[in-house]
């Protein structure tokens, strides 16, 4: 490896490539940070609205959430218990 001008992720491929296709499975499809931060913005775009404030509108999300997951507990709780 040494004497080689390779970018050190493809050196670490070519010395390790199980290793690479291991974590690659792993890591390969995430979502990068300025993708995620450009869903979000988006996902709280579609909800703003000139007449309610963003306080109202983190609590409705926060209150949808909550009741989404609540009600997959119960069904995880109704499927396990048969």
């Amino acid at each position: 490896m040494q004497g080689k001008n390779i970018a050190p992720l493809l050196a670490f491929k070519e010395d390790f490539p199980i290793l690479f296709e291991c974590i690659y499975a792993v890591f390969g499809l995430m979502m990068s940070h300025s993708h995620l931060f450009e869903s979000v913005h988006g996902m709280m775009r579609h909800y703003l609205r000139y007449d309610i404030g963003m306080d109202q509108i983190d609590a409705q999300r926060s209150h949808m959430v909550t009741t989404e997951y609540e009600m997959r507990e119960r069904r995880r709780k109704i499927l396990h218990s048969v």
